[in-house]
């Protein structure tokens, strides 16, 4: 009659810790630009909603509203006055843009100013902010 020891020997655990760090060392990278990309991504849409909202803004209120941009923030004046200011999160910044990075927001809806507002990660993934200035619509498009 054998006894049988139940458990694991350390063998078997030493050997169970190394196949998982060997498949978390895969899985670390991705997620982590997973993350950087969702950081990119909602980024993106805060500044759309604050040019919506200023927008909006200048329609109920009647007159113009200006938004400028440096490497890392957004600011929206209302004449001479701060109506808001975004600062993008750390590893985000604004792309170079050849055009005049001012734009004004009218009375009627429509946008003057560049075409396009581009937000850059630390991995070089961009995303593209389209303005219509006709409508004032701005959306947002991928660029790898």
């Amino acid at each position: 009659m054998s006894l049988r020891a139940r458990g694991i020997t350390l063998i078997e655990l030493i050997v169970v810790m190394a196949i998982v760090s060997v498949m978390l060392a895969f899985v670390g990278p991705s997620v982590s630009a997973g993350m950087d990309n969702l950081v990119l991504q909602s980024s993106a849409r805060r500044v759309a909603s604050a040019f919506r909202a200023a927008s909006a803004a200048a329609r109920t209120k009647g007159g113009r509203i200006f938004a400028r941009n440096d490497d890392n923030s957004i600011w929206f004046t209302d004449g001479g006055s701060a109506y808001q200011t975004i600062t993008m999160p750390h590893g985000i910044r604004f792309g170079k843009s050849t055009e005049a990075p001012t734009f004004v927001l009218l009375e009627s809806g429509q946008i003057l100013g560049p075409d396009h507002l581009e937000l850059i990660n630390g991995r070089g993934r961009r995303v593209q902010l389209s303005i219509d200035h006709a409508t004032g619509n701005v959306k947002l498009s991928d660029r790898t």
